[in-house]
Formats: C-alpha cells, sequence, structure tokens
C-alpha cells in the first residue's frame, strides 16, 4: 500500500514537497488596490503561465486590473546563480504576505 502511495505521489504535479518558489509583486505608486485583489489575480496569472523556466518577470500582463495596478511579477529563485536554472510549477506555489 505504502508503495502505491510514493508512486502516485510522484505522479501527481502539486506535492507537499514542492519546493518554496519567492514571488515578488510591486504595486504600482498610485495603485489603490486591497492586497487580496492583487494577490487573487496574480495567483490567476501564476495558474495561466503555470510553468516557467529559472527566474521570470511580467512587466505586461493581460488582465486590466493587473496592468493598471502592478508594476511587475517576479519568481525568484536565488539558487539558481549557484545551479541551473529549474523549470518551476507556478500552480503549486503559495503566495505569501509581504
Amino acid at each position: 500500500m505504502d508503495e502505491a502511495v510514493g508512486d502516485l505521489k510522484q505522479a501527481l504535479p502539486c506535492v507537499a514537497e514542492a519546493p518554496t518558489v519567492h514571488v515578488e509583486v510591486h504595486q504600482r505608486s498610485g495603485s489603490t488596490a486591497k492586497k487580496e485583489d492583487i494577490k487573487l489575480s496574480v495567483r490567476k496569472l501564476l495558474n495561466r503561465h503555470n510553468i516557467v523556466f529559472g527566474d521570470y518577470t511580467w512587466i505586461e500582463f493581460d488582465d486590466p486590473f493587473l496592468s493598471r495596478n502592478v508594476q511587475s511579477v517576479s519568481i525568484v529563485d536565488t539558487e539558481l546563480k549557484v545551479k541551473d536554472p529549474q523549470v518551476t510549477d507556478s500552480r503549486c506555489q503559495e503566495i505569501a504576505n509581504p
């Protein structure tokens, strides 16, 4: 039974041991949007662009809300300077409050 669970765990895209990925969101200085609204829109962005290679920064958005309120969204993995860039599945990431 434990062996079958291990096999299934590897087949699933989002597992508990998924690496932590740092996501930086720079809100525009004139924006009055609530952090929770921005967080929700960034989460949708990450779900639409679920795989990125290495560090990645969005500065243009197809979402009008993000365009009005966010200057940039970056996925940053500081360990990439030490090793080769890794593919990141952004769907599994938790966005922490700053």
